[in-house]
């Protein structure tokens, strides 16, 4: 019928429901949700351009140095690759405090998730400022 929209895959399904176990964990400090939807090998470049590695990433959310008072994701766009993986491109919006400062941010964010032994894991994440 038109106007409906594709019923959503079972992989797609998977990938969002990672997606927003992991905004949920970076909002509340959960490291070790955080842990396991990473890859092993994840990367993560900060709006500011520096690297960091997923044991870099989990230090950063396991300190007091980063709290978020307010994360979340808008304009969220999908693109499968077959059953191996999956791009997120989205809007974040942000309030937290870092290492004692109130900081506020509007970023473009772009996810990458790998299926890895049947699990979907995000194995690249990039902010850019939105200004």
């Amino acid at each position: 019928m038109e106007g409906e929209l594709d019923p959503l895959t079972t992989a797609e399904v998977e990938v969002m429901k990672v997606v927003e176990d992991n905004v949920e964990a970076e909002r509340n400090g959960d490291v070790g949700l955080l842990e396991h939807n990473l890859s092993d090998n994840f990367l993560g470049i900060s709006p500011t351009g520096f690297v960091m590695t997923k044991e870099d990433w989990l230090a950063g959310h396991s300190s007091s140095n980063l709290r978020y008072s307010n994360l979340r994701l808008q304009e969220k766009k999908f693109r499968m690759y077959g059953s191996k993986a999956a791009i997120l491109t989205a809007r974040q919006i942000s309030s937290a405090t870092l290492q004692g400062r109130e900081v506020e941010g509007d970023f473009r964010v772009t996810e990458v998730f790998v299926n890895q032994d049947g699990s979907w894991l995000l194995a690249n994440r990039q902010l850019t400022p939105i200004r």
